[in-house]
């Protein structure tokens, strides 16, 4: 399936949403933003067919977790994916979780149908670690920090998450002319757009998923982001 990347600083709906799910991340580096799990709900509501809503339990009690949960089940979302997030901007973690394999053990304690769950899983990390990671209660991984120097450690851990039954999504940041600058700021691998296609080919080759991130780009290159990932993996002219 190919994710994209929801811009809060983009219309609510685009030209590509209805080909794609939409990842809507939640307070991005520790920011406000529109609530996630409201966003999704509106794209629902406006005829999307899949969305993708984070939820950061730094911000949250035991109690505001499971409502969110609740909430990504009643719209019909892809899945949920839970993240500890960054220091808040504003205000303080409230300490009700350690971690979101934590959090993610107590929705599936406490709610008796939950939406399928996930968590980030980082290739920056040695790989022992990374699979042990994998046996969590988490149903899907957004995978962080795929590059050329971590391939050979992911497809080791695609394979493995195979035998698992567990879902692994790609996070592939696009670099473009109108978001260049911006990137150089982040710590955080990059494709360019002129290699995006090879680039995804390559990924689909070892798993199924992958969420294209274009940052600050404007809306005709996410639209040919989108095309070319659709032309190299996803569409039925595949190469």
């Amino acid at each position: 399936m190919l994710f994209l990347e929801h811009v809060p600083s983009r219309s609510l709906t685009s030209p590509v949403s209805n080909e794609v799910c939409i990842d809507v991340p939640e307070s991005p580096m520790g920011r406000a933003t529109a609530s996630s799990i409201a966003v999704s709900a509106y794209l629902r509501g406006a005829g999307l067919r899949c969305v993708l809503p984070h939820v950061r339990i730094c911000d949250l009690n035991r109690l505001a977790l499971l409502s969110i949960a609740k909430a990504a089940r009643a719209i019909g979302a892809w899945g949920l994916l839970i993240t500890y997030g960054d220091p808040p901007a504003v205000g303080s973690c409230t300490g009700a979780f350690t971690s979101s394999i934590e959090a993610i053990e107590f929705v599936r304690g406490s709610i008796r149908s939950a939406p399928r769950l996930g968590a980030v899983l980082s290739l920056r990390y040695p790989l022992p670690e990374v699979l042990a990671r994998l046996r969590s209660l988490a149903d899907f991984y957004l995978v962080l920090r795929l590059s050329k120097g971590t391939w050979d450690k992911f497809v080791k851990i695609a394979g493995k998450a195979s035998t698992l039954g567990k879902i692994l999504i790609p996070y592939v940041i696009v670099e473009t002319e109108t978001n260049r600058d911006v990137l150089a700021t982040l710590d955080q691998p990059a494709v360019r757009m002129g290699e995006l296609g090879h680039w995804v080919s390559k990924v689909c080759q070892v798993v199924s998923n992958v969420l294209l991130s274009l940052p600050e780009a404007s809306r005709a290159e996410i639209v040919e982001a989108v095309e070319t990932a659709k032309a190299w993996c996803f569409g039925v002219q595949k190469r």
